[in-house]
């Protein structure tokens, strides 16, 4: 009888303990998916500066440049904003109840801080912190992009403005700093606006002596230079910690040898953690007759945060030559399958552009990688 009692009690027990195992794991996996899924929200962030090859241009260049800051935090949080040699720039207050802006605007004395359609003042006549001219262009960059800290979590995101286009650019914190990453763009048009467009990549070390290298386009791809462009394969740089890099190709020095879209799907491999950023900030749409131009830019992550499946949702664009998705493939024999249907199959660096008559009538596409 005792011995029986004892084996109900033990029973008894080892239910209750494997009840809270499994509560402790639904635990630990609600937080891991907490977790991957606030990866924007962190307490540093780093962009490195971006690229406008229009920068004195009164229509396309860069009118308005702001980082916008919140944060989930009930409590006031103090964010420091640094450029790459760790000068403070501005110390701003942000709560749950009360976003802050870093505006450059005012940053620079330009609109007091307010923009203006009636201004043609561009940003871009000098470097900014957040935007380079082509004569910071191929160059270690010291005081050029931010790093924003801060003792709480808090989202920071980058937001330009053009006289006809904008764009923004969400930070992703460090989850953002990686050894690996492919370069991701809007493919160009090389009839409509190539004497505007472009695509450019720009890096941030958050170490010292990062060695860089980038391969997987055409050797014959030629580098913007303000004094003197250039091919090189592979293309090798070296920064310190907080310095930045910007590198920059244009739609009508490469026609002629059919590289105008190479930087996309190009690797980048560092042996320490950078951070990137890439886009255009005007590229000319393909599949579209006349000057369809837009601006678009990310940070990207590293290869080790990427997936093989994704959700589209179909924007107000009502044509379907505008409304496209770009696969890039990290390794090679990538299956591409939309909404349940094999479509097509690429090696690594190679891109596919899906069309946008892909979406569903609830405006919504599904993609998959087949493992």
């Amino acid at each position: 009888m005792g011995n029986c009692m004892l084996e109900k009690r033990s029973s008894l027990s080892q239910r209750a303990l494997m009840g809270l195992l499994r509560v402790a794991t639904l635990m630990s996996l609600f937080l891991c998916c907490l977790q991957e899924i606030n990866a924007q929200l962190d307490s540093i962030h780093y962009i490195p500066p971006v690229h406008n090859r229009n920068f004195n241009n009164t229509s396309n260049g860069d009118r308005y440049q702001a980082v916008y800051l919140s944060t989930p935090s009930i409590l006031p949080i103090t964010v420091d904003i640094e450029d790459g040699t760790g000068t403070l720039l501005k110390s701003l207050t942000v709560s749950n109840s009360s976003d802050a802006v870093f505006d450059l605007n005012d940053f620079y004395g330009n609109n007091n801080g307010v923009y203006t359609n009636a201004d043609d003042t561009n940003l871009s006549n000098n470097n900014t912190v957040l935007s380079v001219t082509r004569d910071s262009l191929n160059v270690p960059l010291n005081e050029s992009g931010i790093i924003l800290k801060s003792s709480g979590l808090f989202y920071a995101n980058f937001r330009i403005k053009t006289g006809f286009q904008a764009s923004s650019l969400t930070a992703k914190g460090q989850a953002a700093a990686g050894t690996t990453f492919f370069i991701g763009a809007n493919a160009n048009n090389t009839e409509a606006s190539r004497d505007r467009t472009n695509i450019f990549a720009s890096f941030m070390a958050t170490e010292d002596n990062t060695t860089i290298t980038i391969d997987g386009y055409a050797d014959t791809t030629i580098f913007h230079d303000a004094t003197a462009n250039f091919s090189v394969y592979p293309l090798t740089f070296t920064l310190d910690e907080g310095q930045s890099y910007v590198i920059s190709t244009y739609t009508d020095e490469n026609v002629t040898n059919g590289t105008e879209n190479e930087l996309i799907g190009a690797r980048v491999n560092s042996d320490r953690p950078i951070v990137m950023n890439t886009g255009n900030l005007l590229h000319a749409a393909l599949g579209v007759t006349g000057a369809a131009r837009d601006m678009g830019m990310d940070q990207s992550v590293p290869i080790e945060w990427l997936g093989t499946q994704y959700a589209f949702i179909r924007g107000n664009q009502t044509n379907d030559n505008l409304e496209i998705p770009m696969i890039i493939a990290i390794e090679d024999n990538t299956e591409i399958s939309i909404n349940g249907v094999v479509d097509t199959t690429i090696q690594r660096g190679e891109y596919y552009r899906i069309h946008g008559s892909n979406y569903s009538a609830d405006k919504t596409m599904l993609r998959r990688h087949p493992y």
